[in-house]
């Protein structure tokens, strides 16, 4: 993805990784902390856990992603 420059990745850049992992694989669903060991890592996106968290409160409070559980156990997918 464009505009890394050594560091941490924006949110944007982040929500965008995300949305992108997902239009691959829809029918993917996985932990806050899955999603950056496995989804973001495969796409080479450098990101802390507490900015994935945000990033996928705030696609969920969009609509766009669904959150199934609470907690650590809670996991992120596709709204259907």
């Amino acid at each position: 993805m464009a505009g890394w420059s050594g560091g941490d990745w924006s949110d944007a850049e982040i929500a965008s990784a995300i949305m992108e992992y997902l239009n691959r694989h829809p029918q993917a669903m996985d932990t806050d902390a899955g999603i950056l060991e496995w989804w973001l890592s495969s796409m080479d996106v450098r990101a802390a856990l507490p900015s994935v968290r945000k990033v996928l409160d705030d696609l969920a409070g969009r609509g766009w992603l669904e959150k199934v559980g609470i907690g650590e156990q809670a996991h992120y997918r596709l709204k259907k």
